[in-house]
């Protein structure tokens, strides 16, 4: 298990939550790291959500700008009716780490998953929870569209990822490249988030193991709405010259996240399903050290088509 983080400054807000039983604790998890510019439009929106009793914790993974600094100003002044929590870091985990501590800190039958340069809109939190009480509590795992944001915060069109084609099949979900569900769409319950190991700490991004698990654990729910203006600012539009450690560290990240659907697999009892995860594995194991070669080989065909 990743080694927890020690909060070095807390901000706590009590807000006056209902104790209406039909309303179930959902905690809002906002994790940032260096995201000064926009962390402001996401924390705006995170207080905007009308949905009560909420819970939002805003935990910074040791940003080096003024991210931090921001939202704990922001909670300072903040007068709203939610529960605040604001934590930074002593030392910088990493993504998949940072998330698997944010959740099971996280208090509240729902979890809803958020980023600091992400924008969800006002009822996000209670379509969730809608949907989540529609079907008597039995479903576990929650993702949605999102709409495209640029940087300057102009919106586009609705999407979401393409391995939610996969949403009916354990095995295409499993073996496919694809996450089931863009990140920041995100929401899971309490019993999610107990019902699996931690995450290996190498993982890339926790949506590639994350949508796997919410089949496992079924049913999944697809909310066929735009509840998130998504900000990918980790990705640039121009194209970046090839490098071979960028490619390998890439390379070294699918192998783990096979790896860490296989564990899940076999921790549901899953097992024939764990067993073929465990194939492709050994067979992209095996092609491991011919993949820089096959990478160089389609960059050159498609610069010359």
């Amino acid at each position: 298990m990743p080694c927890a983080p020690v909060p070095d400054t807390t901000a706590v807000h009590a807000g006056k939550p209902s104790m209406d039983a039909g309303h179930p604790q959902v905690t809002f998890v906002i994790i940032t790291y260096n995201q000064q510019a926009y962390i402001g439009a996401a924390l705006e929106a995170a207080f905007a959500q009308t949905y009560s009793p909420l819970a939002i914790e805003i935990s910074d993974d040791a940003s080096t700008d003024a991210t931090f600094e921001i939202a704990q100003a922001m909670c300072a002044a903040y007068r709203g009716p939610h529960r605040l929590m604001c934590t930074r870091n002593a030392q910088n985990m990493g993504l998949s780490a940072h998330v698997e501590f944010a959740n099971r800190r996280a208090t509240g039958e729902i979890i809803v998953a958020g980023a600091g340069d992400d924008v969800s809109v006002p009822n996000r939190v209670s379509r969730i929870v809608e949907e989540y009480l529609r079907r008597d509590r039995q479903s576990h795992y929650f993702f949605s569209l999102v709409r495209s944001m640029t940087a300057t915060g102009e919106l586009g069109g609705t999407y979401q990822s393409p391995g939610a084609a996969a949403a009916n099949s354990k095995l295409k979900t499993a073996l496919g490249a694809f996450p089931l569900a863009i990140g920041a769409s995100q929401a899971y319950t309490r019993k999610f988030v107990n019902a699996f190991p931690a995450m290996n700490s190498g993982l890339w991004a926790e949506d590639q193991v994350f949508g796997l698990r919410g089949i496992l654990i079924g049913p999944v729910t697809f909310i066929n709405e735009s509840l998130v203006n998504y900000r990918d600012t980790g990705m640039s539009n121009a194209p970046r010259a090839w490098s071979f450690r960028r490619y390998l560290k890439n390379q070294i990240s699918v192998l783990t996240t096979y790896k860490q659907k296989a564990i899940d697999a076999f921790h549901a009892n899953h097992l024939l399903l764990g067993l073929l995860i465990v194939a492709k594995l050994i067979i992209l194991t095996l092609l491991f050290p011919l993949s820089p070669i096959f990478s160089i080989m389609r960059r050159v065909t498609k610069r010359s088509a």
